[in-house]
């Protein structure tokens, strides 16, 4: 009976050892686990910082190019010479797309240019494509509308140009920053 209670002694002396080894190894994986998990969430916070840093310049640039379209196309307004088109049954359709997409790209409320003059002028290219001789008092309206649009696309090229250069600026700058952050 001894030679069993000593069998069974060594057995919870061995079982304890052997429990205390496989603890001490899970203390030590599970500390390894913290660092790895740590680790792994400073990179995942890295590449979300990346892709927002990537969405902003991403939304930059589509602000940049539609403002340099918009500045174009009032470029090209601001050089039409409408009173040539007096009498004309068909007014250019190439300033007709311009109009249109500057109507598309214009922020009304902020921009200067009136929606409801716009209109007028779109309205004008359609009565003409219809056949319609733009002529007498149609064709002062016409001519007076497009000096007035001229007038506020003059107005407002600044403050595009301006914008442009400051988008730019704003990604040259956070260009640099996370070039810091990543040094």
């Amino acid at each position: 009976m001894v030679d069993i209670l000593e069998a069974a002694t060594i057995s919870l002396v061995v079982a304890t050892v052997v429990y205390v080894i496989a603890t001490i190894y899970l203390a030590r994986f599970t500390k390894d686990l913290a660092r790895f998990t740590m680790a792994l969430n400073r990179t995942t916070e890295r590449l979300a910082e990346g892709e927002e840093r990537r969405e902003r310049v991403d939304a930059r640039n589509r602000q940049i190019e539609r403002l340099k379209r918009k500045i174009r196309r009032a470029e090209q307004i601001i050089a039409w010479k409408p009173m040539g088109w007096r009498g004309l049954t068909n007014l250019p359709h190439e300033e007709f797309e311009g109009l249109s997409e500057l109507a598309q790209l214009l922020t009304y409320g902020k921009d200067q240019a009136p929606k409801s003059t716009i209109d007028l002028l779109l309205l004008a290219f359609d009565i003409a494509a219809q056949g319609v001789t733009i002529k007498n008092q149609l064709a002062d309206d016409f001519v007076d509308n497009v000096g007035r649009i001229q007038q506020h696309l003059r107005d407002d090229l600044p403050r595009w140009r301006t914008r442009v250069v400051e988008l730019f600026a704003e990604d040259a700058q956070e260009l640099r920053d996370s070039s810091r952050q990543a040094s």
